[in-house]
């Protein structure tokens, strides 16, 4: 579901102009295109109106000229005596139709919320989306992008995401998503998806507490309701706990987390078990935020599942500036992770003069034992340079490095310009959380 913003490469073709993108360009810029319609217009008004009187005696004043131009707009000066040249002839046509045009569109404009509210009364099966922040967006353009309806949610009326919805033809609904009013005004009751993802906990189990009531005593087809936790762990535990109203009947409820869900599919992409055999595999982990914690529990469990009878235990070096107690809180938190794994804090600053010597890709002797490296840090500029510096240590060995970043754009897009272009940058790859992991699929 990923968008790019530009082609990788200057000599790839453009993308085609379909009519999806020039609504989307018209939408975009109709404002500005009317504005210099009625400059248009109105210069050809004037130039008429000076030409045709020119002619005659006693010519008219630049006011004069002006205040006729003017009237035109409303059918107030066309009509002239005598021969009319081809400039006035097209202002007086053109000019109505451009004054009608704008009235219509700031009608449209005025009314626009009171349209889409109307145009809702008669919605069945489309897809609610409480939230939006990026998460929001990157769904809502997928669920667009499939056919489907997307209603959005969202109480911040200055939100600069909103102009985007618009233009993929969503509706947005300002409001509380947790009230029952804009659950009410958004027809949940005969939605067929229902998503909590802002970025609160809080407010989004209480989006889904509240749909349920709202829900539960109305006729109309199943709802399921997908809530995003941003605490892994919570996520879990959630998960296990599901209530057992929310497995069948009007409600169905699931639980989801994009660090989890971006964890296994990272792994999927780019696994980290892919070694010669005899040969133990040793993962280096920069940044041991909420993705780098998901990341690592995830992998002690593939690794346990695989090779749990050899009895071998997994290498994981861990960079962080409280590496040492966050692999303590972490193994606490998941008592197993010492059986399948042996977690190697190094603690340091990144970057930091210990980081750049970079004797943690370094076994007993002395040479680069490291066979993938996953840089989870939050900052995608911080991700970036930190795969570069990575990636300039172990070059020569060929060890691979992935990139968290947060969405398929910007530094995301650079990196893969890199690494399609051929510029030593091969075994250098982003991975766009967000674009892979908030996608229609989910549902």
């Amino acid at each position: 579901m990923s968008e790019r913003t530009g082609s990788s490469h200057p000599d790839e073709p453009r993308q085609r102009m379909t009519p999806w993108r020039l609504g989307r360009l018209w939408r975009k810029y109709r404002w500005l295109a009317i504005g210099g319609a009625w400059l248009a217009v109105g210069l050809l008004g004037y130039v008429g109106f000076a030409r045709h009187y020119a002619a005659l005696s006693p010519s008219r004043s630049p006011g004069d000229l002006l205040y006729l131009t003017l009237q035109l707009f409303v059918l107030g000066s066309g009509v002239v005596e005598g021969p009319v040249g081809w400039q006035l002839e097209a202002a007086r046509f053109l000019a109505p139709a451009v004054a009608a045009y704008t009235a219509v569109q700031a009608l449209a404009l005025l009314f626009y919320e009171r349209f889409q509210l109307f145009r809702l009364r008669f919605a069945r099966g489309h897809v609610v989306i409480c939230g939006l922040g990026y998460k929001g967006l990157v769904l809502a353009r997928g669920f667009r992008e499939r056919g489907d309806r997307v209603v959005v949610i969202d109480r911040d009326e200055e939100n600069d995401l909103i102009d985007q919805c618009h233009e993929l033809g969503a509706t947005v609904l300002i409001g509380d998503a947790a009230s029952k009013e804009f659950l009410s005004l958004a027809r949940v009751d005969r939605a067929r998806y229902l998503l909590a993802v802002s970025g609160d906990d809080g407010t989004n189990a209480d989006v889904a507490v509240r749909a349920f009531s709202h829900v539960a005593n109305l006729p109309g087809p199943a709802l399921t309701c997908i809530v995003h936790i941003v605490d892994p762990r919570l996520c879990d535990l959630l998960r296990e706990r599901e209530l057992g109203a929310g497995k069948a009947g009007r409600f169905r409820m699931e639980f989801y987390n994009v660090y989890d869900a971006g964890a296994r599919a990272v792994l999927t992409q780019y696994p980290p078990f892919d070694h010669e055999p005899g040969e133990t595999p040793h993962l280096l982990v920069a940044g041991l935020g909420q993705m780098g914690r998901s990341l690592v529990v995830h992998v002690a469990r593939s690794w346990w599942a695989r090779y749990s009878e050899t009895g071998d235990r997994l290498r994981v070096s861990i960079i962080d500036r409280d590496a040492a107690q966050k692999v303590e809180t972490l193994a606490l938190r998941y008592p197993q992770l010492a059986t399948a794994c042996e977690l190697i804090p190094r603690t340091m600053e990144i970057p930091s003069p210990e980081f750049e010597r970079g004797d943690y890709f370094h076994g007993a002797g002395g040479t680069c034992d490291v066979t993938i490296a996953y840089v989870c840090l939050d900052d995608d500029t911080a991700s970036l340079s930190t795969a570069l510096a990575l990636r300039q240590k172990v070059r020569e060995a060929g060890v691979p490095i992935v990139a968290r970043m947060r969405h398929d754009a910007g530094l995301a897009t650079l990196l893969g310009g890199l690494h399609d272009n051929d510029t030593g940058f091969d075994g250098l790859h982003a991975f766009a959380l967000l674009d892979r992991t908030c996608t229609p699929e989910l549902t």
